[in-house]
């Protein structure tokens, strides 16, 4: 992370990094461990497809690809890699994720694995549901499940208790619709394009290795906010966008940027740790509950997401101009004055 945010790595600020990462993630790490989840495999195949994605990209797709055959969340990388010109990498990711996919066929047989491939697929259809069926052949769950706290599966909730549950997938696409937006105005205020990039092999300079490592970090969270089956356990996941915003909050940035990505770790720790309580203080566990039902947690990451990109790109704005030779101006600061 420190390598494609154009940071020096030293112990002091390697130590602190390490330290505000771990302040915002402790619990969910102890979390994780103590309940043995493969969440922490995720994280780490992430971690190195954005590790070996320049190095080498045949691994950090068989990374995702792997990942895939794990839970979905790998499933929203293809399409970034296919925008962004990876080509290696995301025919490495198909591969492998067909690989393993088909892998378990040699030790129970292949008409058993695809059986097994199609029964998974099949069931993938509760995940849009509002309902799941009384006998389902996996272990999904439909959209409306109590343990989900996303953005979309708070929206259904609600939209089933007031009798509109036929309009989720338009409400929710209203609202990815609305964050895209606001993403592509996020871009052109920083004066980054997001389409018109150059080839992978000039990917490793200042702005676009930084640029990556954002959108990296981005991809995580919005899976974690629009996923339909998003609970608390899979908020470790965030630890690699933790490290991002504490890396970039020890580079030398623009005052209103470093103001955003505080307040973005801050809207982020609320999302994971709040509200307090458990069974034995009534009042706070029925607010808790309320607050899940809502999908209040992931309403918190997505604002810290949106804070996230706003920041990180008014960040690559100014390396470009460093890059190009041009006298940076930090954001909010005229032109002869100090920031």
């Amino acid at each position: 992370m420190l390598e494609f945010l154009e940071v020096k790595p030293d112990t002091v600020l390697f130590s602190q990094v390490v330290l505000l990462t771990l302040l915002v993630m402790f619990d969910r790490m102890k979390s994780d461990a103590q309940m043995f989840q493969v969440n922490s495999l995720m994280l780490l195949m992430f971690t190195l497809g954005l590790y070996w994605l320049d190095r080498r990209p045949w691994l950090a797709g068989s990374a995702l690809g792997f990942a895939l055959n794990i839970k979905g969340q790998s499933l929203v990388m293809l399409p970034y890699l296919l925008i962004r010109r990876r080509w290696s990498a995301a025919a490495a990711m198909v591969g492998a994720a067909l690989g393993f996919a088909l892998l378990p066929g040699a030790v129970i047989g292949w008409n058993a694995n695809l059986r097994n491939l199609g029964r998974l697929l099949g069931g993938l259809q509760t995940l849009a549901g509002t309902q799941a069926p009384e006998q389902s052949s996996t272990h999904l769950v439909d959209v409306t499940a109590r343990l989900s706290v996303s953005v979309t599966s708070g929206v259904a909730r609600i939209l089933m208790q007031v009798g509109f549950g036929r309009w989720l997938w338009l409400v929710v696409g209203v609202l990815a619709t609305a964050a895209l937006g606001y993403a592509f105005w996020a871009y052109r205020r920083a004066g980054i394009p997001v389409w018109r990039w150059p080839e992978r092999r000039q990917q490793d300079q200042a702005p676009w290795r930084s640029v990556v490592a954002l959108e990296w970090s981005c991809l995580i969270l919005a899976t974690l906010v629009f996923n339909p089956q998003t609970n608390t356990r899979h908020f470790l996941l965030a630890l690699l966008p933790v490290a991002m915003a504490a890396t970039v909050l020890r580079k030398p940035i623009p005052r209103n940027a470093r103001i955003m990505m505080l307040v973005g770790i801050a809207a982020l720790f609320a999302g994971l740790t709040l509200p307090p309580g458990n069974r034995q203080i009534a009042w706070l566990y029925e607010l808790k509950q309320a607050w899940f039902f809502i999908g209040g947690p992931c309403w918190l990451i997505l604002l810290a997401l949106g804070l996230f990109l706003w920041a990180g790109l008014q960040v690559a704005s100014t390396l470009t101009n460093t890059a190009s030779g041009a006298r940076t101006v930090p954001v909010g600061v005229r032109p002869g004055e100090d920031s």
